[in-house]
């Protein structure tokens, strides 16, 4: 079984930062370079150069302006929760490899190296459920490309 070998902390960084990503769907026009920022620092926690905890509070708060009404919702749907990184252990092995390999590269990317909108659907893919190894795949090749292009 292939695990994340994230420690608790990083894993409610990682479950916060996808669910920001979530929360930003069809709210693009809202995003902010500091809710930008928290992203990119977000990522330097999962590699351990920062602490976690200031992100998981900064990603709240951004949350708290892109998706206002969900966070006060009487009857929540959970599309925007923070995302439960102990459920990848369920998945198959192969979805569940592919994820913790983009989720490395991902977290490997230099600050803005990626545009906005292809980074924050890696992160949202990452919470996405039974979505294939290859669809996970093909994103990671995406990333890829994109670094290519713009070394």
């Amino acid at each position: 079984m292939h695990n994340t070998g994230l420690e608790a902390e990083k894993k409610r960084l990682l479950g916060a930062l996808i669910g920001f990503a979530r929360a930003s769907e069809n709210n693009e026009d809202l995003l902010t370079g500091a809710m930008l920022d928290c992203v990119w620092d977000s990522l330097a926690a999962l590699r351990g150069e920062r602490p976690a905890e200031p992100c998981i509070e900064s990603l709240a708060e951004a949350k708290q302006v892109l998706v206002p009404d969900c966070m006060q919702c009487s009857a929540p749907c959970g599309r925007t929760d923070d995302y439960a990184v102990d459920r990848m252990e369920q998945l198959e092995e192969k979805e569940r490899a592919a994820k913790y390999n983009l989720l490395q590269r991902l977290t490997h990317c230099p600050q803005g190296a990626l545009e906005t909108g292809l980074l924050l659907r890696a992160l949202y893919a990452l919470g996405m459920e039974d979505i294939g190894e290859t669809y996970v795949q093909r994103l990671q090749n995406e990333v890829e490309n994109s670094l290519r292009m713009k070394a």
